[in-house]
C-alpha cells in the first residue's frame, strides 16, 4: 500500500519534544520542512512564522501554558508541515525554519532533551528537575510516560524506587564473586534476595560500561547492505524501511573489550573534535562486530563519509527498576501459590456454549482440550501450554497462537463480566495477536497499550486505531476508560503503565502471558504480580527449551536470570509430570 492509502497518522516520532508531521507525497503542495540545523533568521521572524502556522499551534498542546512564541525554543525534527505553514510563495517546495536560542520553559518535564544555542553551535541539554541540578536520566525514553489523567486532572505519577546496589554486593560482583544467595536453591524464603542479586548484577554491568567510548570511528551510510540481514532477524518495521538510512560502524567482537548491546539502546555520536552530539537508536548487531543504528535527519544532514566520529552508548535502566518493583510485589503472601504452585489449577464446572462443538472442525483434540481447560479455570496456579512461538511469521499464528485466540473469543463472547489481559515480551507478537482478535472483537472493546515513545511507524496500520496517541507519543487513557475495555494487549514491560494508571489487582479475570519463555522471570512478574488475585485465571505459553535472550551480565546469565518463569514451572511439579489438568503440549505437525 502506498502512503496515500495509509491512515492519517504521524510517520516518525521526534527525539526531542514534539512529534513530526507526516510528510506529504505531493512535493508541490507540501508545506515547509522543518530542519534541526540553525539558519540565519532572527528570533522575531521565526516567531512570526510559527505564530502563523495552525499546525504548530496544534502540536504545542502538550505544553500547557506555553504560548506559540514560546514554542520556538524546542528542537524540531526533520519533517514537513502543511502548506498553511509556508510563509513563502505557493510555488516554493519548502522553506526551512529553525529553533531559536532560548532557555527551556518551566513546563518541560525534568530530564527532557532540548537543544540550545551556545557560542556558534547547537548542543544537547537536559532540563533539570525543578529545584535541583540536572540529574541522570534513566535512558528510558521508550518506556517513560506522562502522568495519567483522571477526570480531567493530572494524577501524580508513581515513582519507581531507586534500587541502588548494596555495597557488599557491589564489591562481590566487581571481583566476579557470586553472591551467596545465588548458590542456594530458589524458594519462597530467598526469592526476593535471589532475583534482586541477579538484577543488581545487570545494573552493575550497565554502570561498568556507561563510560565506554569509541574514538575516531568512520561511520558508513548504507540502506541496502544490511536490509537482508535485518529482515532475516525479524527486526522492527522501521529498520526495514527502505526510505530510512542505516548508519553502521565496526566494534571489536571480543566481549571483554566492549559492552553487551541490545536493540533500542541509545547511541550518541559526535564529530571528533566537535561538541554537537546526535542521538540515535541501536537497531541490531550483525556478525558480532557491525553495529547498525538509526539516526534522524539532524545527523544525516551533517554527515560526511570523510569525517571521523566519537561514539558512546546509554542503556535503559527503566526496565530494571520495573523488574525490581515486580519482584517485591511478588512476595505478597497471596501470590505464593503462583510463584511455587503445589496443587492443580482451580477449576469450576461450566456449561459449554452450543457453538463449542463446532470448533472440532477447525481444531485438533489437544487444542480442544486446552481451550476447554482454559474456560474452566477459576484462579491460580497457572495453566501452561508448551509449544512453538505463537506468531513465528508475519501475520500468521502457530497452533499455540490459534488456540489462545480462540480461548479468548470464547471467554469474551460467553462471559459478560470478563476482563482479559493479553501480554507478550515482544511488540511483534502483541500486534499480530490483537490484529487477529480484532477480526471478531470490535474496536470499542480492544486496546493496544504501548510504551510512550514506541516508534509510530513500527505499529501496523490496522493496529494503530486500537492505540491511544496524543500526537506526540503513545498515551494511556484515563482509568475509567481503561476499565471499559474488555481486552487489553500489552508487552510485559508496558503493563507497568496499566498499574501506574490505576488498574488494581483483580480487575482482570483472565491473564494470558504469551511466549513467556523468551523473558526473564522478573520481567514476567511485571505483567503478573501486580494484577493477580485468587480469582484470576492465568494461562502461560512458551517453549521449554528456550531461554531469555536479553540478559547482559555474564554473572546473571550463568546464575539463572536467563531461565524464564515458564521454564522454571515446567521443571517442577505438578507440571513436570505432564498432568493434562496443568499443562498442554502443542506441537506443529508440519510447517505448512
Amino acid at each position: 500500500m502506498d502512503d496515500s492509502g495509509k491512515k492519517n497518522r504521524p510517520s516518525v516520532r521526534s527525539i526531542w519534544v514534539m512529534k513530526s508531521v507526516k510528510k506529504p507525497q505531493d512535493q508541490d503542495s507540501a508545506g515547509c520542512s522543518v530542519s534541526s540545523k540553525a539558519v540565519e533568521k532572527s528570533p522575531e521572524s521565526v516567531s512570526k512564522e510559527l505564530a502563523d502556522c495552525p499546525a504548530l499551534r496544534t502540536l504545542t498542546r502538550r505544553l500547557p501554558g506555553e504560548s506559540v512564541e514560546g514554542f520556538q525554543g524546542h528542537q524540531l525534527d526533520g519533517g514537513s508541515l502543511p502548506s498553511s505553514c509556508n510563509s513563502k510563495s505557493a510555488g516554493s517546495s519548502s522553506v526551512t525554519s529553525a529553533s531559536v536560542a532560548r532557555e527551556a520553559p518551566e513546563t518541560l518535564p525534568a530530564n527532557s532533551l532540548i537543544k540550545r544555542f551556545e557560542g556558534e553551535q547547537w548542543v544537547s541539554a537536559a532540563v533539570p528537575p525543578s529545584g535541583g541540578p540536572s540529574s541522570e536520566s534513566d535512558s528510558g525514553g521508550s518506556d517513560s510516560e506522562p502522568p495519567p489523567v483522571v477526570d480531567g486532572q493530572k494524577k501524580k505519577k508513581k515513582k519507581l524506587p531507586v534500587c541502588e546496589i548494596p555495597e557488599h554486593l557491589k564489591r562481590q560482583i566487581e571481583v566476579d564473586t557470586v553472591p551467596e544467595v545465588l548458590h542456594e536453591t530458589l524458594s519462597l524464603s530467598n526469592y526476593g534476595d535471589y532475583f534482586a542479586a541477579l538484577l543488581h548484577a545487570e545494573d552493575f554491568y550497565i554502570e561498568k560500561w556507561s563510560k565506554f567510548q569509541l574514538y575516531r570511528v568512520p561511520l558508513e551510510l548504507d540502506n541496502k547492505k544490511w536490509k537482508k540481514q535485518l529482515k532475516k532477524k525479524n527486526t522492527c518495521k522501521s529498520a526495514q524501511n527502505d526510505k530510512k538510512a542505516l548508519v553502521s560502524f565496526k566494534i571489536t567482537s571480543i566481549p571483554e573489550r566492549r559492552p553487551y548491546l541490545l536493540s533500542r539502546d541509545y547511541v550518541f555520536v559526535r564529530r571528533s573534535g566537535k561538541k554537537t552530539k546526535f542521538e540515535g537508536r541501536l537497531i541490531g548487531v550483525v556478525k558480532s562486530a557491525h553495529i547498525l543504528t538509526e539516526f534522524g535527519n539532524d545527523f544525516l544532514s551533517n554527515y560526511s563519509p570523510s569525517y571521523k566520529y566519537d561514539v558512546s552508548f546509554s542503556f535503559n535502566r527503566t526496565c530494571l527498576k520495573r523488574s525490581h518493583q515486580a519482584v517485591k510485589a511478588a512476595l505478597a503472601p497471596s501470590f505464593h501459590h503462583v510463584l511455587f504452585p503445589s496443587c492443580h489449577p482451580r477449576t469450576t464446572e461450566i456449561s459449554l456454549p452450543s457453538t463449542f462443538s463446532c470448533l472440532n472442525q477447525r481444531f485438533g483434540v489437544d487444542q480442544m482440550s486446552a481451550i476447554h481447560n482454559i474456560l474452566r479455570l477459576k484462579g491460580p496456579p497457572p495453566y501452561l501450554i508448551n509449544g512453538p512461538p505463537s506468531a513465528p511469521r508475519k501475520n500468521s499464528l502457530s497452533k499455540v497462537g490459534t488456540t489462545i485466540t480462540e480461548a479468548i473469543f470464547q471467554i469474551y463472547f460467553h462471559t459478560i463480566t470478563s476482563r482479559i489481559l493479553v501480554s507478550s515480551p515482544k511488540n511483534h507478537t502483541c500486534d499480530i495477536l490483537i490484529s487477529c482478535l480484532n477480526k471478531r472483537i470490535p474496536d470499542s472493546d480492544l486496546f493496544r497499550a504501548n510504551a510512550s515513545f514506541r516508534e509510530v511507524e513500527d505499529v501496523p496500520d490496522d493496529v494503530f486505531p486500537l492505540c491511544s496517541h496524543d500526537g506526540e507519543c503513545f498515551s494511556s487513557p484515563s482509568l475509567p476508560d481503561l476499565q471499559k475495555f474488555k481486552v487489553i494487549v500489552s508487552t510485559f514491560m508496558t503493563c507497568f503503565r496499566l498499574q501506574n494508571s490505576g488498574i488494581s489487582p483483580g480487575h482482570f479475570s483472565h491473564i494470558f502471558l504469551v511466549d513467556a519463555s523468551s523473558a526473564t522471570e522478573p520481567d514476567t512478574m511485571v505483567a503478573l504480580a501486580n494484577f493477580v488475585t485468587d480469582e484470576t485465571a492465568v494461562v502461560i505459553t512458551g517453549t521449554q527449551t528456550r531461554y531469555a535472550d536479553r540478559v547482559r551480565s555474564d554473572m546473571a546469565r550463568r546464575n539463572g536470570l536467563k531461565r524464564s518463569y515458564f521454564r522454571r514451572l515446567m521443571e517442577s511439579e505438578p507440571y513436570l509430570s505432564n498432568d493434562p489438568l496443568c499443562v498442554c503440549n502443542l506441537h506443529e505437525e508440519s510447517d505448512d
